[in-house]
Parts: structure tokens; sequence; C-alpha cells
């Protein structure tokens, strides 16, 4: 049996595992588009926090560690660009290289997650805006902290990952704005359980704009200023946009 896998983390490397534990002799391949294959999500605000300090900390495994314990063949910076079910064939495509290849397969399982919803507005494009999702997206906020000495920072999104970049943010001593489209930060939060949120995040410096959606983004005075839907604007050295992720 032959096997192959789209995508690596938690979808497609968990797979691979619990696939390698129900047969010891299939072969797996597993393809990640980015160098790492498999990395702690949910630690890559705390690397830009300097919580976490080390960038090695954030990966739990390496295609060497999954070759040597489970006998997976991964293979990074490997795209899968197109797949015919007829003959049972993906095209790959090796990055580093830009080298194409066919890889056949028995059975194929497609993992390749999400992607930051990045809306459609006027400067988001810009090089001070950010979105967090990937290892490389905390490096890249990392190193621009750290070698900018940004000031202040507006965060657009109350979800989980919003609260953690502003809380991450205000931490490294930034002046961090949260704005949220909803009345209320962490949506899925009752009313009253909310207002305990805000009252932390108030009491920890942060600013809140609740209830204003971000219309577009202006380079202004050196940073990046945030037009507002129903509110005056923000001016900070730095956006950083969780609004939620789509499927990639």
């Amino acid at each position: 049996m032959k096997i192959l896998i789209v995508g690596g983390v938690a979808g497609g490397a968990s797979a691979a595992t619990r696939l390698r534990r129900l047969d010891e002799r299939a072969e797996i391949i597993l393809f990640e588009k980015g160098p790492y294959v498999s990395y702690a999500n949910c630690g890559l605000p705390y690397y830009v926090g300097d919580v976490i300090q080390e960038a090695g900390a954030l990966s739990v495994q390496t295609p060497q560690s999954l070759a040597a314990r489970f006998a997976l063949d991964v293979r990074v910076h490997s795209e899968v660009t197109a797949i015919d079910p007829a003959r049972k064939t993906v095209s790959v495509r090796a990055l580093d290289s830009g080298k194409t290849y066919e890889e056949s397969y028995d059975k194929l399982i497609l993992a390749p997650g999400a992607r930051p919803v990045v809306p459609n507005l006027p400067g988001v494009e810009l090089e001070r805006v950010f979105t967090l999702r990937t290892v490389e997206d905390t490096l890249r906020i990392r190193q621009f902290v750290d070698s900018q000495s940004p000031q202040s920072a507006t965060v657009i999104g109350g979800g989980f990952i919003g609260l953690e970049m502003a809380e991450n943010l205000r931490a490294r001593g930034l002046h961090v704005t949260l704005v949220e489209k909803m009345d209320q930060l962490l949506g899925p939060l009752d009313a009253d359980m909310a207002s305990f949120v805000h009252a932390k995040f108030l009491s920890e410096g942060v600013k809140l704009l609740l209830g204003s959606g971000a219309a577009g983004f202006e380079e202004k005075d050196g940073g990046i200023f945030t037009r507002l839907d129903n509110a005056p604007g923000v001016q900070a050295d730095m956006v950083v946009l969780a609004i939620g992720v789509a499927p990639d």
C-alpha cells in the first residue's frame, strides 16, 4: 500500500503517524509546501512575546525525526500542483530546485489546512501589515519587533489569535489597540463572560475598539494608519490581521 499525504502539521502529520501504527509495511510519503512539517501552532504568538525564546522550540517533529521513528518519507518544500485520479498520480513541484515530477498512489489524503483570511481592503498588502498562521509568519513578526523596535500595534480581530497577539505585543512593551467588529471579544462567549476578558485586557493597558471594522490601511507618519468603518482611525507602527481562517 502506497499512501500520499498532502500537507503536514496537525492534520497531515497526525494522519501519517496514525497510519504507520495501523500498517507497519505501508509506504507513506508526506508532502509539505513549507519548511516545517510539525510545529506548535499555539506557541507562535508566544515566540513573538519572548515567552518562548528559541525558534527551535516551536518544532515538534522534523523530517529526520519522523523518518527515524515512523519510517515516513517527508518531503518539505514540495508543492502538489495537480491530481490525476484516473491514473492515481499527483504532480509535485520541488520549490527549492523548481523541478517537477509525478508520484503514484494507492490512497491519497488531502490535509492542506487553512490560510488566514485577508480582506480585500486598500493597503492590506503593505509591508507593516502582518498575518499569523505559520512559523514563517511568526519569524517575520518577531524579526520586525526585534529590529524595528515598534512602539505601537493595531490588532484586527478579537478571537483567540488576536487576543494572544495583543497579549504578547503588550508584553514586549508596545501600546496595543485591539479592534473587533462585534460588540465583544471572543464571540462564542456569553456577553457576561466576555466582560471579564474585556476587564482583563483593559487592566493590562490594551485599548479596545469594539463594534468597529477595518476599512483600509495606508502608510502615514512612518507607520500604518488603519481606517475604521464607524470610528476614528488608529495610527500604529504595525498591524496584525487576526480575523479568522479559510480552508486552503
